[in-house]
């Protein structure tokens, strides 16, 4: 397990993890980032760090956070929602590579699992 991440290496994860799990519908606290960076690449890090890396993506205005304060005490969430394709676009152009039928089975799934990067994994299902 690898515990010395740079400041830079930890905020561009923290952005990519926002990026993966966030979206209009689902949100994410910060404990909850701290967890992710646990299981998706199995390094720990501080609920401080990732504080100030969402305070740093926030204020550098190249990438989009929403947060959210719930008024019932609960612990602010925060979602990346600026995607380059709506999810309505993503689904004609994956029924598009479906239907082409110049392109072989192993080039559609690759096509459509890399456009199922474009949005989070939530709305991919």
């Amino acid at each position: 397990m690898r515990t010395n991440l740079s400041t830079k290496e930890r905020l561009l994860k923290t952005r990519n993890l926002l990026k993966k799990h966030t979206d209009e519908f689902h949100e994410v606290t910060i404990r909850e980032l701290v967890d992710l960076f646990q299981e998706e690449y199995e390094q720990d890090v501080s609920i401080k760090a990732v504080r100030d890396d969402i305070k740093e993506l926030a204020s550098s205005g190249l990438f989009d956070i929403i947060e959210y304060q719930p008024k019932n005490g609960m612990e602010k969430t925060y979602s990346h929602q600026t995607r380059l394709f709506e999810i309505h676009e993503l689904r004609v152009l994956i029924d598009a590579v479906s239907a082409a039928k110049f392109i072989t089975v192993s080039e559609t799934e690759k096509l459509i699992k890399k456009l199922r990067e474009l949005t989070s994994v939530n709305l991919a299902r």
